[in-house]
């Protein structure tokens, strides 16, 4: 369950945002399914290509996540809407570390 917050990153956050998406999606996908007709001798160069991006990728979209919960003051626990560009908690996990600050 979402539990929506009051805040919404600007359009060129989100464009940036969806657009590592898919880039790891692509990267991803690449890994995953090699070409058939692809040569033996080249399966290593195609794995280490396409660790190489999504590594990239995924340097890319921790930067941008670091900046979007400074500029926003929002808690490591976030999500980002993607289509909508708001931040929400996953209210499950909201709870639990609501529930570990109590502890404290």
């Amino acid at each position: 369950m979402r539990k929506n917050i009051e805040k919404f990153v600007t359009g060129e956050e989100l464009d940036s945002m969806n657009l590592i998406q898919i880039k790891i999606t692509c990267a991803n996908q690449a890994l995953e399914s090699f070409p058939n007709n692809l040569p033996k001798e080249y399966v290593g160069e195609y794995t280490k290509a396409c660790i190489e991006s999504l590594t990239q990728y995924k340097y890319l979209e921790n930067d941008l996540w670091r900046n979007l919960r400074k500029n926003y003051d929002v808690a490591e626990e976030i999500f980002l809407d993607l289509e909508s560009g708001q931040f929400y908690y996953d209210e499950v996990e909201y709870n639990k570390v609501q529930f570990s600050l109590k502890k404290l």
